[in-house]
């Protein structure tokens, strides 16, 4: 017994089945025909191609959740990022007034040790392997980015 579908014939198995009343006799309509020399059926022997679909060769189990976790996991890789932002944001945006100016000292080194922290942690989360997996380290770049300009601003102010 051959695996391989010939053109126009239903494998072995599809006429057991067919047999034992456990599928439709008639034949298919044209727009699941024969694939087009060149392309790949997916599930069902179905052209994806012809859907306009990428063609996936990898089989999918049922349990894979990549997508949900991808969602899940970044919520708080894009919050954390945000916070970074803002935090940098106002330690560009702090001028002193003077030489003297402490308390415009202080809040640069404590926004800027606040985006250090956050981007830190987006860092820290995208380590795990199992994050890695799911988001790719575009994920995690501009929060390393946020916290090297940070650290740039904390030392060039002097404080």
């Amino acid at each position: 017994m051959s695996f391989e579908r010939e053109s126009g014939r239903p494998t072995a198995d599809a006429q057991a089945r067919r047999a034992e009343g456990g599928m439709r006799s008639a034949p298919l309509p044209a727009a699941f025909g024969e694939d087009a020399p060149g392309t790949a059926t997916g599930p069902g022997g179905f052209s994806t191609r012809a859907a306009g679909h990428p063609v996936d060769d990898r089989p999918h189990h049922p349990d894979d959740d990549r997508r949900l976790l991808r969602v899940i996991l970044a919520v708080p890789v894009v919050l954390l990022t945000l916070l970074a932002a803002f935090f940098l944001w106002l330690v560009l945006n702090t001028r002193p007034d003077d030489a003297g100016d402490e308390a415009a000292y202080g809040g640069i080194e404590l926004g800027s040790a606040l985006t250090v922290v956050f981007a830190g942690a987006v860092g820290a989360l995208w380590l795990a392997p199992s994050v890695r997996r799911v988001l790719r380290w575009p994920w995690a770049v501009p929060a390393v980015a946020l916290g090297a300009a940070a650290v740039a601003r904390w030392v060039s102010s002097g404080a």
